[in-house]
């Protein structure tokens, strides 16, 4: 199915060959709707009449003469397969008209990619070199020591690369691992970090369209984590997160991480 095909269907109903469609099964339901109340009329009325008399109330009705061996009974029987048939043609010409309609015009909708910005070969050239260093623990991107903010044991380090688009790039080591940490967006709209969480996993499938994508997983609100993004290639794991800080103010991050070691 062409892309765009479904969200055209709601511009067909303005199409003037839908239009056409539209006035013809109508007419058609309307005069079929007719016939067979008229042929219900008919039937009820030569009910107790004998055979003779119905043949002449049909020749009355429709000018024809029955063939022979054909009762009126059947006669009125194939009468109304027949309004039947024609209706179920008619029903089945506006539905090939409304998918030809909007499949041409799915056809013609823009392309969404080519509206895109144009990937930012710094951005995947970032994201890349932060990857490729999860194995040694990150240790050629650490830069100057971050001082503590609070108690505890984890130590920081600022990076010396800096993904685009991100803010507060840091390593960090704890008893249980060593991350790459970037903050997407972190503040108090809700709406606007969900969107920036999307618009950056949308630009990490763009660099690593190769890699095992597994979008909108549900979080653990134990960790504040309402939803992520993971992509995963081998050792290596990128969790995008939508989250919920201590503080109450909603967070987009970027969490790269050793396959498998991570508390998601």
């Amino acid at each position: 199915m062409p892309t765009g095909f479904f969200s055209s269907l709601k511009d067909v109903a303005g199409s003037p060959y839908a239009l056409i469609a539209y006035v013809l099964i109508a007419g058609g339901w309307i005069f079929i709707t007719f016939r067979n109340s008229r042929l219900k009329y008919i039937s009820k009325a030569i009910k107790d009449l004998p055979e003779s008399d119905r043949k002449s109330i049909l020749l009355q009705e429709y000018g024809i003469y029955l063939k022979e061996g054909m009762t009126s009974e059947d006669y009125l029987k194939a009468r109304k397969q027949t309004y039947a048939f024609v209706f179920l043609i008619s029903l089945l010409l506006m539905i090939t008209v409304i998918i030809t309609i909007s499949l041409l015009q799915s056809n013609k909708l823009p392309d969404n990619n080519a509206s895109e910005k144009p990937l930012d070969p710094a951005f995947c050239q970032a994201v890349d070199s932060v990857a490729d260093n999860i194995a040694n623990g990150f240790i050629p991107l650490r830069g100057a020591r971050k001082a503590k903010t609070d108690t505890s044991t984890d130590l920081d380090f600022i990076s010396t690369i800096k993904i685009p688009g991100t803010k507060s790039n840091v390593v960090t080591i704890s008893p249980d691992d060593t991350m790459y940490f970037a903050s997407v967006y972190d503040g108090g709209d809700k709406t606007l970090a969900y969107k920036h969480y999307l618009e950056f996993t949308q630009e990490i499938a763009r660099c690593k369209d190769d890699w095992v994508y597994l979008p909108g997983l549900k979080g653990d609100e134990g960790f504040g984590i309402l939803e992520y993004t993971s992509f995963v290639h081998g050792e290596v794991k990128i969790s995008v997160t939508f989250n919920i800080s201590e503080d109450s103010s909603y967070a987009s991050t970027v969490i790269f991480v050793k396959n498998g070691k991570d508390k998601k």
